[in-house]
C-alpha cells in the first residue's frame, strides 16, 4: 500500500521509514502504515507535556481524538479516523511522541481497512484522489484540528482523569474498595451513554464521605468498605446496573459520561461461570475436592478443555488470586448456582458433595487473603450470614440495610453447624497454600507473518490469534465492548499476548507476567502494530490480559514445586 501511495504522488525514498513534509504536517510511511505527524507546539493544551505521566498522555490523546469528531470538522472521505466511545483508553491510532515532540495520528485509508476486514474492495483511489487528500484535505484537517485544540485548557482536558485518580487514592487510603459519587448516572442506553430517564445515584448517609479534589471542588459519595458487600433488591431495581458501573470502575471516563466519579482499584475482577472454557493446571481444591475416582481428575492440578459451570468459576477465583486481584465482583445471574451456595436442606440430603460453595469461603478470602467481594443477590438470604455491608436497591435508590440484614441473619440463620468437620458453615478457614503456576507462552510464537495477522471478529467476541489458536472473549465482562471499540479491545488482547510471549515466554507466574505488562504496556504499542496489521487496537487492563492467558488452549502451565519457589 505504501508503494502505491509513493508511486501515485511521485515521491522518492528508500526502504524503511520515509517522511514527507507538507505545509503544516509531515506524512510518515513505515511498516505498511500511513500516519501524519504534527508538532505538539501546534496544540496549546500540550504545554508542559514532557512532565506528564503516561495516564495524562492518554487523557490528552483521547481529547485530541475527540476534537476530530466534533460537529463541523471536515474529515476527508478517503480516511477513516477512529471515533472514541465513553471510556478514556490508550489507543494505538494516536500517540504523543516525547522523543520526536510530535502528535502522531495513524490514518486508515478506507480501501485498506476494508481489505483487512475481508470486504469487497472498492475501486482504488486515483493519483488525483491521493494528491487532493495529502496536499489539500489533510492540510485543512490539521489546521482545523490544531485551532480547535488551542481553545481548550489543559486543566479541562485532564479534569476527568484527575478526579478519578484522586478518588482511587482516597479509596485505598480509607479502607474501601470503591467510590460512587452522588449524582452519578449509572444506567446506560444502547450507545453506552447516560440514560436520560435514569435516576442519579445518592449515597446512603452511613456510607457518605467527602473528597476534596486538587481544584478545591468537594465531591460527596458512597465509600464501599472492604470485606463482603451484598447488593440486593427486587428485580429491575438497579442491582446489576450498580455492579456493572463498579466493574468498569478501573477505567477513566470522558467528561459528561455520568460515571466519572465511580471508581474501583485497577485489579478488580468480574467472576462468572463459563461452560466450555479451557482450564490448564489450576489448583481448584479449595472449592472442588474428593472427586469420584472414575472422574480421573486431580483438583490440585486441574485441567480440562471444556469446564463445567462450577469448575470454570472455581478456576476463575484461583486465577484471580494468582493475578493479585484485590476485589471480586459477582452477579448471581451469571454464576453457577451449585458453586455459589448450598442450603441446609441440600446439606442434609447430600453427604458426599465435592463442591465447597463460594459463600463458605468468602469471609476467609477477605480475612486471610485480603480479597474483598461485592456480590449481587436476590434469591438467597444466606448471604446475610457472611456480609459486612448490605445495600438495598429500591427503584434505583441505594439504602444501607446492614443492621437489618444482620438481625435477619440472627433470626433465621441455619448455618452455624459443622461442615464435615472442617469448620462452621459459611465461615470455613482458608487453609490452602496455593503455589504459583509457571506459564509457558512459547506456543504463541512464532506468529506467521506477514501473511497472517492477529484478527478479531466484527463484534469483538472472538480473537483469531493464529490459524491454530482462537479465543472466545465474549465472557470477559470488563472488556471495552461497545460498538467498534469491542473489536479494537479484542485486537489489543491479541497484541498483549504476543508482546508477553515475545518478551517473557517461559518460567514466570501470572502475577509476574502482569507486573511486567503494567510496566511496559506503553512501549509495546509500536512493536505490536505489525502483528495486528496496523489496525487500531486498545491497550487492555492487566486483569483482562490475565483472563485471556488463562483461557488459551495452546499454552502450557505447571504448578511450581517447593524447590522452584525457594529459588525464586
Amino acid at each position: 500500500m505504501i508503494d502505491e501511495v509513493v508511486a501515485t504522488l511521485g515521491l522518492s525514498g528508500g526502504a524503511g521509514r520515509r517522511q514527507y513534509a507538507f505545509s503544516n504536517y509531515a506524512l510518515v510511511l513505515a511498516c505498511n502504515a500511513v500516519a501524519l505527524e504534527v508538532p505538539w507546539s501546534s496544540f496549546g493544551i500540550l504545554e508542559g507535556v514532557e512532565a506528564w505521566s503516561s495516564m495524562h498522555h492518554t487523557a490528552a490523546e483521547d481529547c485530541l481524538l475527540r476534537v476530530l469528531h466534533e460537529d463541523g470538522v471536515s474529515r476527508p472521505h478517503l480516511v477513516q479516523i477512529h471515533e472514541p466511545g465513553q471510556l478514556i483508553l490508550s489507543r494505538s491510532c494516536i500517540r504523543i511522541d516525547k522523543s520526536e515532540r510530535v502528535v502522531r495520528l495513524n490514518l486508515n485509508l478506507r480501501h485498506t481497512d476494508d481489505a483487512m476486514l475481508h470486504l469487497p474492495p472498492p475501486p482504488s483511489p486515483s493519483t488525483a484522489d491521493y494528491d487532493r487528500l495529502f496536499t489539500r484535505d489533510l492540510v485543512a484537517l490539521v489546521e482545523e484540528w490544531t485551532q480547535r485544540a488551542r481553545r481548550l485548557e489543559s486543566s479541562e482536558v485532564l479534569a476527568s482523569i484527575v478526579t478519578a485518580q484522586t478518588l482511587r487514592q482516597f479509596v485505598l487510603g480509607n479502607g474501601g474498595v470503591a467510590f460512587i459519587a452522588n449524582g452519578s448516572m449509572l444506567a446506560r442506553d444502547g450507545n453506552d451513554k447516560a440514560l436520560r430517564s435514569g435516576v442519579p445515584f445518592v449515597s446512603p448517609p452511613s456510607l457518605e464521605r467527602e473528597v476534596t479534589l486538587p481544584s478545591g471542588q468537594v465531591i460527596k459519595g458512597a465509600l464501599i468498605p472492604s470485606g463482603v458487600t451484598v447488593i440486593t433488591g427486587g428485580g429491575f431495581h438497579g442491582k446489576s446496573t450498580l455492579l456493572r458501573a463498579l466493574a468498569l470502575g478501573a477505567y477513566d471516563k470522558v467528561r459528561g459520561d455520568g460515571r466519572e466519579g465511580c471508581v474501583t482499584a485497577s485489579r478488580a475482577l468480574c467472576l462468572r461461570s463459563e461452560d466450555g472454557r479451557a482450564v490448564t493446571s489450576v489448583d481448584i481444591s479449595p472449592f472442588i475436592s474428593n472427586l469420584p475416582v472414575t472422574a480421573a481428575l486431580d483438583p490440585a492440578c486441574f485441567s480440562t478443555s471444556a469446564a463445567s459451570g462450577s469448575t470454570s468459576q472455581a478456576a476463575a477465583v484461583i486465577e484471580g488470586l494468582a493475578a493479585g486481584c484485590s476485589l471480586f465482583l459477582l452477579d448471581e445471574d451469571t454464576c453457577a448456582g451449585n458453586f455459589m451456595i448450598r442450603d441446609s436442606r441440600m446439606r442434609s440430603l447430600i453427604a458426599n458433595e465435592p463442591i465447597t460453595p463460594f459463600i463458605y469461603r468468602v469471609n476467609s478470602l477477605w480475612r486471610q487473603k485480603g480479597v474483598s467481594t461485592i456480590v449481587v443477590v436476590g434469591g438467597s438470604g444466606d448471604w446475610f450470614d457472611v456480609q459486612d455491608c448490605t445495600l438495598l436497591m429500591d427503584d434505583y435508590c441505594c439504602h444501607d440495610v446492614t443492621r437489618r440484614a444482620l438481625q435477619i441473619s440472627k433470626t433465621f440463620c441455619t448455618g452455624r453447624v459443622e461442615y464435615n468437620g472442617r469448620g462452621l458453615v459459611h465461615q470455613l478457614p482458608w487453609t490452602h497454600e496455593l503455589r504459583p503456576r509457571l506459564l509457558d507462552l512459547s506456543p504463541l510464537l512464532p506468529l506467521p507473518l506477514p501473511r497472517t495477522h492477529i484478527r478479531a471478529s466484527e463484534d469483538g467476541s472472538i480473537l483469531y490469534y493464529s490459524p491454530s489458536c482462537t479465543l472466545d472473549v465474549s465472557k470477559l465482562e470488563q472488556r471495552a465492548a461497545v460498538g467498534r471499540e469491542g473489536r479494537e479491545a479484542t485486537l489489543g488482547l491479541g497484541a498483549a499476548l504476543w508482546w508477553l510471549a515475545s518478551k517473557r515466554p517461559q518460567g514466570l507466574s501470572l502475577a509476574e507476567l502482569l507486573d511486567f505488562y503494567d510496566k511496559t504496556r506503553e512501549e509495546s504499542i509500536e512493536p505490536c502494530r505489525a502483528v495486528v496489521g496496523n489496525q487500531t487496537f486498545i491497550l487492555p487492563l492487566s486483569v483482562l490480559v490475565g483472563q485471556a492467558i488463562d483461557r488459551l488452549r495452546c499454552i502450557n502451565a505447571a504448578i511450581a514445586t517447593e524447590e522452584v519457589e525457594r529459588k525464586k
